[in-house]
């Protein structure tokens, strides 16, 4: 204006510029800086993010922002954009290839594919990676120097156990995956299996794309010094990947928000145990692969960090190790379960089992809810009434007979009981301090375990405690319109269903109790019990994991026994899985409805 002698008026319009823009001097928003910082810090930890992701990490952390104010800062501060991958052409074919089967729900159709990588040495490695196609979770990386067609089938079988079985899996031709054998596993299984053109990888493109983004993610920004190594990184980034990582075709939200990473936080455990808890995180965080293989319990994880770290030595943290119960009532502590705060003996399980496990003991609520009132529910090993406040919570008018041999845990069941009374006064519960069943053979379990514990570790020798058969115990107690025999004495499940036949036989109520066991001979036993069940027309059976995911419901025994043999194989050593127990309903065939209605809404 100056220069030329015109007014602002003119030289705006001239420009076409709003006059206000000379006048007025831009400033930015108070939360700028800040905001910049938080999109760099992002940026840095997640290099290969573009700013819409990172837009959702922003979002996560509680930041009210745009996409297009991150885009602007992104783009200010010179931050790379990753570049878009090219276009593709759908393919239309006529032979009813795999590329139009789609996804439509959860466990519908799984892929599965190969990804090839180094150790610092230069020697190869292999990752088998899984996905759900729909929910678009990495349900599995197995990583080793040689992977078959047998540990396609190994890794295929872990997923079906605790997933049950898809409707399709789609692959390529490759030789692992088209072998004979895991063609013929998947066919019996009940899944089918979907392979696309030879030379057409696009035709599997879910898997392929999870296969980059591992890559450009992971695999080449990261240097393995050794195999252990790249297990113990290659599965923290899947956990990232299903629980924190947003994305984009799920509206920038994780796959798995609801999943918990390895390890999961707990409370501060008792005193006494409190440095064999802090080395055992340091265990697991050295070891965290067995995350692909969940340790059986807290105890037996804390004996090995002992052993691991020298405290072994010390003879109070291995005794209240070895024996969490003989603990000072003292060190007892209270534990908000539904709308119950009831009392736990300190080491007890249940906390750190309903952290990890979504479905945890959550199936006998459910089922609670369709016994109608005033039917009676019998508990034999009742612990400290942990199941019994769960299903006092749904359905506080059913009558319950709870047996329990544990003089400790029994005393802690009756003041669990009295609190549950305060919030309904009028219910109905017989606790009977009584070891269920014949228990002929109490060596067929290890020391310590279960019933064995009662008999021996409690009392000094066996035999000084006696036993008395379910049919004793229902008699005494008068008990009419069984609806429900729950049995869960570690090990002895089968004793306490054969000691109570003639109740079975006149009350045909549903059954559940558990299959542990760790010998030929108690393997046998469950065998021998269920084959009588059958003759009983108890002919609906549904198979549970310990984390109370359904495995399978069949009305075939011989899958009862295939399962029972592939858990006792496990047991044995043969091979490392994630299953050491079966839960299992039971029901006659006059229930059968029932118990579609009760799965249907599980």
């Amino acid at each position: 204006m100056a220069k030329f002698g015109v007014s602002e008026r003119l030289a705006c319009r001239v420009l076409g510029q709003h006059r206000s823009t000379q006048r007025k001097i831009p400033t930015g928003r108070s939360d700028d800086a800040a905001l910049t910082s938080d999109i760099i810090a992002l940026a840095t930890e997640y290099g290969r993010y573009g700013y819409r992701r990172i837009t959702a990490l922003l979002w996560a952390a509680g930041w009210v922002v745009n996409v297009k104010r991150v885009e602007r800062i992104w783009r200010q501060e010179g931050l790379k954009v990753p570049h878009r991958q090219p276009r593709r052409g759908r393919l239309w074919l006529n032979d009813g290839s795999c590329i139009r089967l789609r996804p439509e729900r959860p466990n519908h159709v799984w892929s599965y594919d190969f990804v090839e990588g180094r150790t610092h040495d230069g020697r190869k490695f292999r990752m088998l990676n899984v996905i759900d196609e729909f929910t678009r979770e990495c349900l599995a990386i197995r990583i080793a120097r040689k992977l078959t067609s047998t540990d396609v089938i190994d890794v295929l079988t872990d997923l079906f156990i605790l997933r049950g079985s898809p409707g399709h899996i789609r692959s390529d031709q490759g030789p692992e995956f088209i072998a004979r054998a895991v063609r013929q596993w998947i066919a019996v299984m009940g899944a089918e299996a979907a392979f696309i053109e030879p030379g057409s990888p696009w035709e599997n493109g879910y898997c392929e794309s999870f296969n980059s983004k591992l890559r450009d993610e992971l695999l080449n920004g990261e240097i393995f010094y050794s195999l252990a190594e790249a297990q113990v990184v290659i599965e923290s980034w899947r956990q990232h990947y299903n629980t924190v990582r947003p994305h984009s075709a799920l509206g920038y939200k994780p796959p798995d928000p609801s999943a918990k990473a390895w390890p999961p936080e707990r409370a501060q455990p008792t005193t006494q145990v409190a440095a064999a808890w802090q080395t055992s995180q340091r265990c697991i965080k050295l070891c965290c692969f067995h995350s692909l293989r969940p340790i059986r319990t807290m105890k037996n994880l804390l004996k090995k960090a002992l052993h691991r770290f020298g405290a072994h030595k010390s003879s109070t943290a291995a005794a209240a190790i070895t024996n969490p119960q003989k603990e000072d009532r003292a060190e007892n502590f209270f534990y908000q379960y539904r709308n119950f705060s009831i009392e736990l003996p300190s080491g007890h399980m249940l906390p750190f089992y309903q952290e990890k496990y979504k479905k945890y003991d959550k199936f006998l609520p459910h089922l609670a809810k369709y016994i109608e009132k005033d039917r009676t529910v019998i508990d034999v090993g009742s612990n400290v009434g942990d199941t019994l406040a769960s299903m006092v919570d749904v359905n506080p008018l059913l009558k319950f007979i709870c047996i329990e041999g544990d003089v400790e845990f029994f005393s802690i069941l009756k003041r669990n009981i009295a609190l549950m009374k305060e919030k309904y006064p009028s219910l109905d519960v017989c606790p009977l301090n009584e070891l269920a069943g014949n228990i002929s053979n109490v060596s067929l379990v290890g020391e310590g375990h279960g019933t064995k514990h009662v008999r021996i570790n409690e009392f000094g020798t066996e035999g000084n405690r006696s036993c008395r058969t379910l049919d004793e115990l229902i008699e005494q107690t008068g008990s009419l319109n069984i609806k429900l025999l729950k049995s869960d004495v570690d090990g002895f499940d089968y004793d306490v269903l054969r000691s109570g036949k003639n109740t079975i036989k006149m009350h045909q109520p549903l059954i559940f109790f558990e299959m542990d066991y760790k010998s030929d001979a108690q393997i046998s036993e469950y065998k021998r019990v269920v084959s009588w069940l059958l003759s009983e027309k108890y002919v609906d059976w549904t198979l549970f994991d310990n984390f109370g995911e359904i495995i399978i419901r069949t009305k075939n025994i011989e899958d009862v026994f295939y399962l029972m043999d592939y858990i006792h194989r496990q047991n044995q050593g043969v091979a490392n899985r994630t299953i050491y127990y079966l839960d299992v309903l039971c029901a006659n065939i006059n229930d059968s409805s029932l118990v579609d209605s009760i799965l249907g809404d599980y």
